[in-house]
């Protein structure tokens, strides 16, 4: 019996070793938070029957967001970029001195 995919030719004659892409913090934050508000939307919506899974469900995915999001504040990662935020927080900090001037 001949193998049919041994006479395709438009098939790579060696397998191409794939390397798996790594999401970024930012991603897997993010997929967290879509996974936690599906999992607060099946609750909302879940039977009585497995209510005690969905409770589970939502801990789990709440907890999973909240632990990406202390690592991604541990390592310095803000919503905006430094430029954008560096002007904000002097401006901030300039009105909060001139009130306490003012006192």
């Amino acid at each position: 019996m001949k193998n049919y995919f041994s006479s395709v030719s438009w098939l790579p004659k060696q397998k191409i070793a794939r390397r798996p892409v790594q999401p970024t913090l930012l991603e897997m934050i993010e997929e967290s938070r879509q996974a936690w508000k599906n999992a607060l939307r099946e609750f909302n919506l879940g039977d009585r029957e497995v209510v005690d899974y969905l409770i589970y469900k939502v801990n789990a995915a709440e907890r999973r967001y909240m632990v990406l999001l202390k690592q991604a504040r541990a390592g310095g990662v803000t919503a905006w970029p430094g430029e954008q935020l560096a002007p904000a927080i002097a401006g901030s900090l300039n009105s909060a001195e001139s009130g306490e001037r003012d006192q």
